[in-house]
């Protein structure tokens, strides 16, 4: 399924494989890894790119330079300085006295911060955390053979090295650092393909910068015209771009795009959900569509792309391509697979728990707001009005 050479898989990877559908399946995998280590990661007051960044000096065993350390965390430079000054205050990392030619101090992990990741990596064995050789035990369509994750990590190493301009050869660059079949999959996954991805999103930066384009604004528009002439509902949007439910990045992206005439409202509505009839005027859901000139700015892009990445996609095949995204895929459904659930009942989203949850919460409060209201009515006092948020059509 994975292993495939046709004669129309040669050739460089489609800029929208490349920018657009690839960078969102890493996405959605190291949020699916990430699942099990959010409660552990919360319990401590760490985000992420702080654990990260910490597992990646306690790997080095040594002091590393600010630099070094942020690219093996895969973390952008304009933000480790915040959180190499958030580990300091808490007593996990040290700065490091560097030798006279070096301008800048190193930074080393401290013992706390050693004990802390091994006592995470305990939590999550206790936990039930997946490894790699769990994920060889599940069901044919999900399994993930030693193979399979040697080949994923193969893929991702070379993605990183050609986005860099380093040499490709896989016999002689293959990644020393696989993971082992008793290796977390939490632990090992969302470092490597945060890199890659920020290695991809690299290449695309110079040329969403010189057409004022943001990165989520980006997105949205590409989802907005990979399905042309069907529209999309905004919690749609956050679904397939595996955006936080609770951040208003997709509302605000489109908001901008409706301002520069690349989206628009589309004149059909949803029908409104059943919690939203009761006692209130229901309320129409717009889905949101690209304009013309989306597709026009998405043709120039993808232009410009071409031009910037010519010697990227010499040393790319599609077939490599399309198999990272595909192992990618099934890593995140292997991920997300429940022993004991009906196969039409899997979770295939790693967000799709919060979004439930947070479906059923605006549900209850607004039966519990009708209730108030039906109360006050009897007693004679005046009713509590919803409050009115600015959407993006608007």
């Amino acid at each position: 399924m994975f292993y495939f050479d046709d004669a129309d898989s040669k050739g460089p990877p489609p800029p929208g494989l490349l920018d657009f559908e690839l960078p969102d399946s890493l996405r959605r995998a190291r949020h699916a890894a990430l699942l099990p280590l959010t409660p552990a990661l919360a319990a401590r007051g760490w985000t992420e790119p702080q654990f990260l960044l910490l597992q990646a000096l306690v790997q080095a065993g040594e002091p590393l330079a600010q630099g070094v350390a942020c690219a093996r965390a895969g973390l952008h430079y304009s933000i480790v300085r915040f959180h190499i000054a958030h580990l300091i205050a808490d007593g996990y990392i040290a700065w490091s006295t560097p030798p006279p030619k070096h301008r800048y101090p190193y930074i080393v992990a401290r013992d706390i911060g050693r004990r802390q990741i091994n006592h995470v990596g305990r939590e999550l064995t206790r936990a039930g955390a997946r490894t790699w050789a769990d994920l060889a035990t599940l069901p044919d369509d999900v399994r993930i053979t030693e193979r399979l994750c040697a080949r994923l990590f193969i893929l991702l190493d070379k993605v990183m090295r050609t986005c860099a301009g380093e040499p490709t050869n896989d016999g002689a660059n293959a990644p020393a650092g696989l993971p082992e079949p008793g290796e977390l999959v939490a632990v090992s996954l969302p470092l490597q393909a945060r890199r890659a991805r920020k290695a991809l999103l690299t290449r695309l930066g110079p040329v969403l910068r010189h057409y004022d384009l943001a990165e989520p604004q980006w997105r949205a528009l590409r989802i907005l015209t990979s399905q042309p002439g069907i529209g999309w509902t905004r919690r749609r949007i956050e679904r397939r771009g595996c955006f936080s439910f609770s951040s208003p990045i997709v509302q605000r992206a489109l908001f901008l795009l409706s301002q520069r005439g690349l989206a628009d409202k589309d004149d059909t509505s949803v029908k409104p959900k059943p919690y939203r009839t009761g006692k209130w005027r229901p309320r129409r859901q717009f889905r949101a569509i690209a304009t013309r000139a989306g597709y026009d700015m998405i043709a120039r892009i993808e232009t410009k792309e071409r031009e910037m990445c010519a010697d990227l996609f010499a040393h790319l095949e599609l077939r490599e391509m399309v198999q990272l995204d595909r192992l990618l895929n099934r890593v995140t459904c292997a991920l997300l697979w429940q022993d004991g659930v009906a196969e039409e009942d899997q979770e295939t989203h790693p967000f799709a728990a919060r979004y439930r949850h947070f479906e059923a919460f605006v549900s209850d409060a607004s039966r519990v707001l009708v209730a108030d209201n039906r109360e006050r009515r009897k007693a004679g006092l005046p009713v509590v009005k919803r409050p009115h948020f600015l959407h993006w059509w608007e």
